[in-house]
């Protein structure tokens, strides 16, 4: 991927506007079993998890779908409906990074950010019970800001994620949901971290690690140390599971334990080749083919032209998705900036080559009048209900809107796409199948999502279908593209217009 292809993380990432609030208080030194069993060489500083509130950049969602949070309020907006966004927070100096602090008063682009040695360690003890339920939850670290003399800050907006996450399906937990986590860049820093947590009675079979390259763990031998940035994303799809979340919010984030460990040095050993990476984990599988789904797709892309010529339609275009795992790599090297990438999603989009979208990165850009017939549908293979809900936990889909349209914008979950397709295909064949009509005005129509024209005069119009599709629950990374059947965007106009 270039430069132009991170423009699509640009718009799906949603998490770095969510705003955070945390207190100010200096922080102090840890108390207790464990770091008593630290050597004394090794000092302990508070942190703390902070969390985003709810909150939504769309203006509508599909037909049956309970209510979304209020708006973000942000411009431009990157919240998400259906996900809650927390961040590793210190104000130690020295650990706290003072440049992003400064980024965050004037610009809603900027996490909360912290620097380390190459012995130094974070880690974080708190419990997953609450969202035991919910579809994908995850913490993943991100290089935010790296130095680069080109910019006048001498620093370089990255946000691309480091290493694989740990996530609801492979983190160490015990039966009562409760975790450690270990991030670090020195496996001697690991080791003795992890004996004095033994030390203390935490079993080794809660304890999880991440590791991070020692070269970006620089804060004592780099004028400008590279900033990095901890996250917990918390995805939700029903009502249950969004009070999950917001319980997780509510109680058992400020009962989660954060503590930075200075070592005694700043050497690190643990190199970039060390670092999981996304392409060797994946795994093949046709099982999609194997229960023909591409042949039941055919049959429903059909069936859903069928109805609409019926209904004086045509067919314009039928667009294939296309899959992207983004390569934080290709940020680090370019440089270019990965918006907060999720090592964990395929992020989707629907290209096209004929006026008036280009063939582009983040997909068609739909132009349609403000009072238009038109009719799009959305068809696919829902994958988190294939191989025994393997291939993915979660899947959406959202619009964005084109430079200067006035269209509204619209995001919805699979969960309330589940049944659509058997409108027009037998209820054996629409099994984990979706038809979703996307229009203007979608009146009393099931399974239909509103595009409404928000603007007035010049009317200017324009708008992308984006989606994500999170984790394969058998490799606990992003699922393989090629393992997956695209959706197609079928789009209809009047056969008068």
């Amino acid at each position: 991927m270039g430069i132009s292809s991170m423009k699509i993380l640009s718009f799906l990432a949603g998490m770095i506007s969510v705003p955070l609030a945390f207190s100010s208080q200096a922080a102090t030194a840890n108390s207790g079993s464990f770091v008593e069993n630290l050597p004394p060489n090794y000092t302990s500083y508070a942190g703390k998890l902070v969390m985003g509130k709810s909150c939504s950049c769309s203006s509508s969602s599909i037909s049956g779908a309970p209510p979304g949070p209020p708006p973000c309020n942000t411009n431009p907006c990157y919240g998400s409906s259906h996900t809650r966004y927390g961040w590793v927070y210190t104000n130690v100096e020295g650990i706290n990074s003072s440049f992003c602090d400064q980024m965050m008063e004037t610009s809603s682009g900027v996490p909360p950010c912290f620097q380390l040695d190459g012995d130094d360690a974070i880690i974080i003890s708190g419990t997953v019970s609450t969202i035991k339920d919910v579809p994908f939850y995850s913490f993943t670290a991100y290089q935010s800001f790296t130095y680069n003399s080109d910019f006048s800050s001498n620093y370089a907006a990255l946000g691309s994620s480091v290493g694989l996450s740990i996530n609801n399906a492979n983190i160490k937990k015990g039966t009562n949901g409760k975790y450690i986590l270990i991030v670090t860049a020195n496996t001697q820093t690991l080791d003795t971290v992890k004996n004095a947590l033994k030390a203390s009675g935490v079993p080794n079979s809660i304890i999880n690690t991440y590791l991070l390259p020692a070269s970006i763990t620089n804060v004592g031998s780099s004028s400008y140390p590279d900033q990095l940035s901890l996250l917990l994303r918390i995805t939700t799809q029903s009502q249950t599971e969004r009070q999950q979340a917001e319980t997780f919010v509510q109680q058992t984030a400020p009962e989660t334990k954060v503590a930075f460990i200075k070592g005694p040095g700043i050497t690190g050993n643990v190199t970039w080749d060390d670092i999981p990476k996304w392409n060797n984990q994946l795994r093949s599988t046709t099982v999609e083919y194997d229960k023909k789904f591409d042949q039941k797709l055919n049959a429903l892309e059909q069936a859903v032209i069928n109805s609409y010529a019926q209904k004086g339609y045509t067919l314009k275009a039928s667009l294939t998705q296309s899959m992207t795992h983004v390569d934080p790599q290709e940020c680090r090297t370019t440089p270019s900036y990965c918006a907060y990438d999720s090592p964990d999603a395929l992020y989707t989009s629907f290209p096209c080559d004929f006026a008036p979208g280009p063939l582009d990165t983040l997909g068609c850009d739909i132009q349609i009048p403000k009072d238009s017939d038109d009719v799009l549908m959305l068809v696919g293979v829902d994958h988190s209900l294939v191989d025994d809900k393997s291939l993915a936990a979660y899947l959406s889909f959202e619009s964005k809107t084109s430079i200067g349209s006035q269209d509204g914008t619209f995001s919805f979950v699979g969960l309330y796409t589940q049944g659509s397709a058997a409108q027009y295909v037998s209820s054996t064949n629409a099994r984990n199948l979706y038809a979703v009509k996307i229009t203007r005005t979608c009146g009393s129509d099931p399974f239909c999502v509103t595009v409404p024209y928000q603007g007035g005069a010049p009317e200017d119009t324009g708008f992308y279908t984006l989606g994500r599709i999170y984790l394969d629950k058998v490799t606990a990374t992003s699922s393989n593209p090629a393992n997956l059947i695209p959706a197609r965007l079928l789009w209809f106009t009047k056969s008068n217009q």
